[in-house]
């Protein structure tokens, strides 16, 4: 199974494992217990983390994508994790997607424009308030493309909301087309989008800690502290 938690499934799966004699694995790409604290408050987040414990100790292998996750893990006394970073199709997202002039004119812009983009839901724990508040201090040079989270934002002037994109190699392009790839989750799981816009070629600005913190440098792009 993976995370979730969707308690059901997870625990047939446990019995069925046991009931096979065969072992139990599970992949966490969640933090149960920072997702509780953001939405509920921060009394939610023991509570979360002891279930996170209580499911996954019940495994005989955890595999997260990230040292990030791994230490979450561990912080809830999980012992049994390993961490295996997720991959890209480097066939797919490649800097030979790009087709930066025809996409500025798509969406009436000039060659001159910094475009910046952000790929994802329109989640609370993504900080897309910092993403605009940062665009307004770039100003006027700046376009942020915001694919799927940018249909359910406030209009803003400097912001061009796109809805979610279904087809991958139409997103690769998108990706591939753009200056930057900006991202404001310090506590992203792993990060896949950052690692598709590393893959087309484009650099990537993001905060220091969490999953992404573990993706970006200064050779690829820029941490955010």
């Amino acid at each position: 199974p993976h995370s979730g938690l969707d308690i059901p499934s997870f625990c047939d799966v446990i019995d069925a494992a046991e009931a096979l004699g065969v072992p139990a694995v599970a992949f966490c790409h969640s933090d149960p217990a920072a997702l509780a604290a953001l939405h509920f408050g921060e009394w939610a987040a023991a509570p979360a983390q002891k279930r996170v414990a209580k499911f996954y100790s019940r495994c005989d292998q955890v595999i997260a994508p990230s040292q990030y996750i791994a230490g979450r893990l561990a912080e809830a006394g999980v012992s049994k994790v390993i961490v295996q970073p997720l991959g890209v199709d480097l066939d797919l997202f490649h800097p030979g997607r790009a087709d930066r002039e025809t996409v500025r004119g798509d969406l009436g812009l000039d060659s001159k424009t910094r475009l910046l983009v952000f790929a994802g839901r329109p989640a609370r724990e993504k900080n897309l308030e910092t993403l605009l508040e940062a665009l307004d201090l770039l100003g006027e040079d700046y376009r942020l493309m915001m694919i799927a989270a940018g249909a359910y934002l406030k209009p803003h002037p400097l912001v061009i909301g796109l809805d979610y994109v279904r087809d991958p190699r139409q997103l690769a392009r998108l990706l591939a087309s753009c200056d930057a790839f900006v991202h404001a989750n310090d506590q992203e799981p792993f990060g896949l989008v950052v690692l598709e816009a590393l893959a087309s070629g484009v650099p990537v600005v993001g905060p220091s800690t969490g999953g992404v913190g573990e993706l970006i440098d200064d050779s690829v792009g820029q941490v955010a502290h």
